[in-house]
């Protein structure tokens, strides 16, 4: 009783002082604030952007035959009612930038046949093919040209039809055709590693990539399978969806375009290119021209080079994976959502958790050295209570009302988006891939179970700060020391890491804002990452092994304040 008694008169003394309670104020009325303004509003105001009269979504022109038929594009949208929001309004733009590619395919096709009397509307410099690669280039512009009004017809077909549910089997029949190419490539690869005598190690880890492929396809197809069946329409959160699983078939692999006629093309920025893979020996030739250069590689082994590809494909795996799960399930993906649930998570983001930090940093660093200069630190060291529980009091007192304003913050958010939003998407499911299926929980659940991992980053500025209001019984300095840490840490990781990315592992500032990764990635404990593989860059928003960053940041915590506390009852106190 006796230590909940020196809490409860370290929060006395904490409220005391008005310019808590104004701090306290200033950040709960900016989160309301957050969560009342939309910032695309906002963002327009500021721009003084203004939409004409219609609801069509902002498209341009810019190949010059094309402009007769984009205006007609245009009235007959307007006609078939399309405005923003609409999943129609995604192929009305589509169609319109298929109508330059379709005339500019024809610029290029005339310029080709006589380049004397015809000349390209685009601005960028040609490259006058080899008279060998003419008649080549002249039939894929052809079949370009061809795909685009087949296209451009379907789209219309589809716009002024409404109907949805063959956007889907469009979209499934166009992934098979890139699924079927990928796992061709994957066989005839295999092939051509095998000649160029690739270890096993080596095989075995382009083996997996190939499964990941296979999984991925699995997925993929369940997906537009499951939504057809279901006959799902074209809401926002569906299409939206639908559109994220049509990105990722770009990450399958195939041979590129270059590859097949023999170099690059005159107008090589306009035809279809595809990611491809090294093979060993082209990885073999790149590092050796590193060499030669003497420079660092990216990959310094081609295991290495496999693993990272495999690591790259993680992502467009997760999002076939969780697009199968919603479309079967008829839920909704959180990061597809565009309403209660992006706005609440963006308060985490991009102001409570600022706040918080600096408000832990202002009473941390006053708590214990305003006792040294208001000369009542010999008061509390007399009383028949151990000097541990003095301190321990103090910082519980710290961490109540830090965690506190949190708490509120978050609640202040919750309410007021869910008033300008609504509250149905709270309730909805959170779907995270754990490597071979989906697992969910509701989002309200996630999102604090985010919240409370993100406050590792706020807890050790508390911590850092109260440490030094020990130490140095000066509140300035205990204030301004980690602010101006917390403030320049982006900056230090940076030069810390150039002199050495080993340190910059074990470096806490790394991690200090671990807020800003935390409310969206979530740590994929099933590619098998090591704890020491941690970052993919350093910075803000950098990406990293949630887990180790964690560990990191309640070590060193733990560090600081099992110090103070050592400090605290050694010191001769007069």
């Amino acid at each position: 009783m006796k230590f909940i008694a020196l809490i409860k008169n370290e929060l006395i003394k904490l409220f005391s002082h008005k310019s808590t309670i104004v701090i306290i104020a200033i950040i709960l009325a900016v989160t309301m604030l957050w969560a009342l303004i939309d910032t695309s509003d906002f963002e327009a105001l500021v721009s003084g952007f203004e939409d004409d009269d219609s609801n069509l979504p902002q498209t341009g022109c810019y190949i010059d035959s094309a402009k007769k038929e984009f205006e007609e594009n245009k009235l007959r949208a307007e006609n078939a009612g399309i405005i923003e929001g609409d999943w129609r309004a995604d192929y009305y733009i589509a169609l319109q930038d298929y109508t330059n590619q379709y005339y500019n395919c024809l610029d290029a096709i005339a310029y080709l046949k006589d380049p004397e009397n015809n000349s390209p509307s685009m601005d960028f410099e040609y490259k006058e093919p080899e008279e060998s690669k003419r008649e080549t280039l002249i039939k894929e512009y052809e079949a370009n040209a061809e795909s685009f009004r087949v296209s451009i017809d379907r789209f219309w077909e589809l716009i002024e039809t409404n109907d949805y549910t063959s956007v889907l089997e469009d979209n499934s029949a166009s992934a098979e055709i890139s699924i079927k190419a990928a796992l061709e490539w994957a066989k005839a690869f295999r092939s051509r590693l095998e000649s160029q005598n690739a270890t096993a190690e080596e095989l075995e880890v382009f083996d997996l990539f190939a499964e990941d492929i296979e999984k991925y396809a699995g997925f993929v197809r369940d997906a537009y399978a499951s939504g057809i069946k279901n006959g799902l329409k074209g809401d926002p959160v569906v299409h939206k969806e639908a559109h994220a699983l049509s990105k990722t078939l770009s990450s399958l692999p195939s041979s590129s375009f270059s590859d097949i006629i023999g170099g690059d093309s005159f107008m090589g920025e306009y035809l279809p290119q595809s990611s491809s893979v090294k093979d060993k020996a082209a990885f073999e030739e790149e590092l050796h021209h590193y060499q030669l250069i003497d420079a660092d590689p990216e990959h310094e082994t081609y295991t290495e080079y496999l693993e990272s590809v495999r690591e790259d494909f993680v992502a467009p795996l997760q999002k076939a994976a969780i697009v199968a799960y919603a479309f079967e399930n008829g839920v909704s993906e959180m990061t597809c959502s565009d309403s209660t649930r992006n706005a609440y998570r963006g308060i985490l983001t991009f102001s409570l958790f600022e706040f918080i930090a600096l408000f832990g940093i202002f009473i941390a660093g006053n708590i214990v050295s305003s006792e040294y200069s208001r000369k009542t630190i010999n008061m509390l060291v007399i009383r028949p209570v151990s000097r541990s529980k003095i301190l321990l009091s103090k910082y519980a007192a710290c961490l109540i009302t830090v965690y506190g304003v949190a708490a509120a913050g978050l609640l202040i958010g919750w309410i007021f988006c869910g008033f300008r939003y609504g509250f149905a998407d709270y309730f909805q499911p959170y779907l995270w891939f754990n490597g071979e299926s989906v697992s969910n929980v509701p989002y309200i659940v996630w999102f604090l179970g985010r919240a409370l991992l993100g406050s590792i980053g706020f807890l050790f500025l508390t911590t850092l700060a109260f440490g030094f209001s020990n130490l140095t019984k000066n509140t300035a300095v205990s204030i301004i020391i980690p602010a101006i840490s917390y403030t320049f840490a982006s900056a230090a990781n940076m030069i810390i890491s150039l002199i050495s990315e080993t340190f910059a592992t074990y470096w806490p500032f790394t991690y200090v804002e671990f807020w800003l990764c935390v409310y969206n990635k979530v740590p994929i404990l099933s590619q098998g990452d090591g704890l020491a593989d941690v970052m993919a860059m350093l910075g803000m928003g950098a990406e990293y092994n949630l887990l180790y960053g964690a560990i990191v940041l309640i070590a060193f915590t733990a560090l600081i304040y099992f110090s103070s506390l050592i400090l605290f009852k050694r010191r001769d106190i007069k």
